[in-house]
């Protein structure tokens, strides 16, 4: 079994749509792809629509994984941040269990089960790492 990928555009968003039972040896294949379309420098920040894809019984080593694809993904692309929208709970799990081991990457990411909420918070204006954040 596998999963398929669309892409959209919704404002300077880029969705990816992904239906279908993930599994780690296909991420890498689609993640490929996505390579090949951006070369260089950072991605778009992106919403991850994964309401009609479900993340099965992965296991911790298969979750693992996909932070490790990521890991070499984003090494050379540093920057950006990637929404991760699902809707049952199960899928909510393992989506905050990726956010968690992929904190050391050099993108941000966020879980979120409702759509504008993701869309907003992708649209803002990341803080510029040159310049120290206001106190309270």
């Amino acid at each position: 079994m596998g999963f398929e990928v669309t892409f959209e555009a919704e404002g300077r968003v880029r969705v990816v749509t992904v239906t279908g039972r993930i599994e780690p040896d296909v991420y890498r294949k689609r993640t490929d792809e996505v390579a090949g379309q951006y070369p260089d420098g950072p991605l778009p920040n992106t919403l991850w629509d994964l309401t009609r894809a479900s993340f099965g019984q992965l296991a911790t080593r298969d979750v693992q994984e996909l932070v490790r694809i990521n890991r070499e993904f984003y090494r050379t692309r540093a920057g950006g941040r990637s929404a991760f929208l699902v809707s049952e709970p199960a899928d909510y799990g393992v989506a905050r269990m990726v956010q968690m081991l992929a904190e050391e990457l050099p993108r941000s990411y966020g879980v979120y089960t409702d759509r504008e909420a993701a869309i907003e918070w992708l649209s803002e204006p990341e803080p510029d790492a040159g310049e120290p954040e206001e106190e309270p």
